[in-house]
């Protein structure tokens, strides 16, 4: 009789990974002529929850194992190949090339299916990966499991996106998070940050600085991770890129530096990158640092959102981008009333260039120079139709917008109602018939 299929839940392309590394290290330290043997072996009850004993697993699972008789590995060695970036010492005798990462990817794909790997070697006779994967569902969450095939046609995916990294300007959308570009040419390193950052980002990926630069004009990401040493285009054109083009000065880069390589670090601050994290890197700090570029960018926009639409404000930013963000304001507000007031302008009395201007603007509220000014001007028109005895086009006029229609449809679209609307919610009772008046006449046009 034909043996009962074993249900087994597994991410498909994660297991792929795992024992396409394994094997990828039988085949790359077993010599010709040698053995490398893969099995499946099932050990306890396939239908029955995972048995765990002091948090480790021993009954109730699929055991695949990866068996050569290669070179093996030192005894003392043993301990430390999981490590990110580890690599054992036969690596430099048998002139081979690799990271030593993908092992610390297979160790951390395994217990995040509930599973573990472990390994046994004897240097001149062989190595043994055993990966161990639990029955049952007992060991995940409601939300590690996918419906079934039938189910998932009707049901939305709706991926659920930590409050940290939702930013006010980019509001989440069904099926959508923000977007990370790793731009790493090294395949093991990519695949772990990937990895590392799957379950609150869309993660994009780029070989070099010239897949990079069209991935991020492409696809307009929320924060670029980009090695520093790449071909064709390294790391370093790369932000220098991103940081002048007026569609991409706004996204934070953060640089993956060697850490040896100090002038790269301070060059790559020199062309506006934001932050650096030196290799190889705590994968904890690296995702810190990323978790305080966009929650940064989040308050720098909360701040100035709050600061348009008059609310206050216990928001805390830096000193310096706080203080250039009221000056802009307080040069677009001394121009108000005239008509001509432009970015050149603004860029002359700040005493920047207009490139320098759009990407700090553009950094702190994720609008371009001109709709600042236009949302400063909105600011006032705010304040002004609080105010008794003007009429909405009279409002229009002094913060420097002739065309009435215009005006109008700007400041609902800020404000979220009517000019008219506002000015019959601020002002006081007796200036309801002139607010009323002025109701009538945007409604006949």
């Amino acid at each position: 009789m034909p043996a009962e299929p074993v249900a087994l839940y597994f991410d498909r392309s994660k297991l792929e990974i795992i024992l396409t590394n394994l094997l990828s290290n039988a085949f790359k330290y077993t010599p010709e002529g040698g053995r490398i043997e893969l099995a499946a072996t099932v050990v306890g009850t396939p239908g029955g929850d995972a048995v765990f004993q002091v948090e480790q697993l021993v009954g109730n699972y699929l055991e695949i194992s990866v068996v050569d008789t290669g070179t093996g590995i030192q005894a003392n060695e043993l301990a430390h190949i999981f490590d990110p970036y580890y690599q054992a010492s036969h690596t430099d005798t048998l002139r081979m090339t690799g990271t030593g990462i993908g092992l610390s990817l297979v160790k951390q794909f395994a217990e995040r299916h509930g599973g573990t790997v472990h390994v046994e070697s004897q240097v001149g006779v062989g190595t043994t990966f055993r990966l161990r994967l639990p029955f049952g569902r007992a060991h995940l969450l409601p939300g590690d499991v996918l419906p079934s095939a039938e189910q998932s046609e009707s049901l939305p995916q709706v991926p659920e996106l930590p409050a940290a990294f939702t930013l006010s300007n980019e509001p989440l959308t069904l099926g959508t998070r923000p977007r990370l570009l790793v731009v790493e040419d090294n395949d093991e390193v990519c695949q772990y940050l990937e990895q590392l950052f799957a379950a609150d980002f869309e993660v994009l990926t780029a070989a070099d600085g010239l897949e990079g630069w069209a991935a991020a004009l492409a696809h307009a990401p929320a924060l670029v991770i980009s090695d520093v040493m790449m071909p064709r285009s390294d790391g370093l054109e790369l932000c220098r890129r991103l940081k002048q083009h007026p569609r991409t000065a706004h996204i934070p880069v953060l640089l993956l530096t060697a850490r040896t390589a100090a002038l790269h670090e301070v060059e790559g601050l020199d062309l506006g990158a934001d932050d650096y994290v030196s290799k190889p890197f705590n994968p904890l700090v690296l995702q810190a640092k990323v978790a305080a570029l966009l929650r940064n960018r989040h308050q720098l926009r909360e701040y100035y959102q709050r600061q348009i639409l008059l609310e206050p404000t216990e928001i805390v930013i830096a000193d310096a981008d706080r203080t250039f963000l009221e000056q802009a304001m307080r040069i677009v507000e001394a121009h108000l009333t005239d008509p001509a007031f432009s970015v050149l302008v603004l860029a002359g009395e700040l005493a920047m260039s207009q490139s320098v201007v759009y990407r700090r603007i553009k950094s702190i509220t994720g609008q371009t120079t001109v709709e600042f000014i236009r949302d400063v001007r909105m600011k006032r028109a705010a304040q002004l139709l609080a105010q008794p005895q003007l009429r909405v086009s009279e409002v229009a006029f002094q913060v420097g917008v002739e065309n009435v229609k215009y005006f109008r449809k700007t400041f609902q679209k800020i404000y979220g109602m009517a000019p008219s609307e506002y000015a019959r919610q601020h002002r006081p009772a007796r200036e309801a018939a002139l607010v009323e008046d002025e109701l009538f006449d945007e409604e006949s046009e």
